[in-house]
């Protein structure tokens, strides 16, 4: 498999393998918890079943018998997707190993970030896919659900962060 088809089927776990090495995505450190905050193990099942859909979905687009330009357009917003959902994972993630303290900025950059993604798979990648491919677009509702959920839990931590 070249590297070019990787990166087409499967940016988000590829992008978010180096935080998982480096433990940078352990959010249960944070002193500060969201108040419906779950268990730290569903985050490992939510985001493992939601990389597969991902992926499936990207697979399937590739695979789709439809203009080049409307599958070159999916594809680069799913890769989109995956680079912001990195940038949040940085923004967010526990620095600590590397001397940086978590301050309120970051709280305050995850939550513009995450709202942003959340903003971003609902009004602009959900609607590339409803138009494009039902069966990815319904495959990717959980995804939408789970990054809003994650928009709110970002606010929970943030408005605590500033007391």
């Amino acid at each position: 498999m070249t590297l070019k088809i990787l990166l087409r089927h499967f940016p988000h776990p590829l992008i978010t393998i180096p935080f998982s090495i480096f433990g940078l995505n352990d959010f249960g450190k944070d002193p500060i918890k969201a108040d419906w905050q779950p268990p730290g193990y569903v985050f490992g099942i939510a985001w493992s079943i939601l990389y597969t859909l991902l992926s499936v979905i990207n697979i399937r687009l590739d695979n789709l018998n439809i203009l080049d330009t409307l599958k070159k357009n999916a594809l680069k917003e799913g890769i989109n997707e995956a680079l912001l959902q990195g940038l949040w994972l940085l923004i967010s993630s526990d620095l600590s190993k590397f001397g940086i303290k978590k301050g309120k900025i970051q709280y305050i950059g995850s939550f513009i970030l995450i709202s942003y993604l959340a903003y971003y798979a609902f009004s602009t990648r959900l609607n590339t896919l409803k138009s494009t491919d039902i069966t990815s677009y319904y495959m990717y509702i959980p995804y939408v659900v789970w990054i809003s959920f994650a928009s709110i839990l970002s606010y929970q931590i943030l408005l605590k962060s500033l007391k």
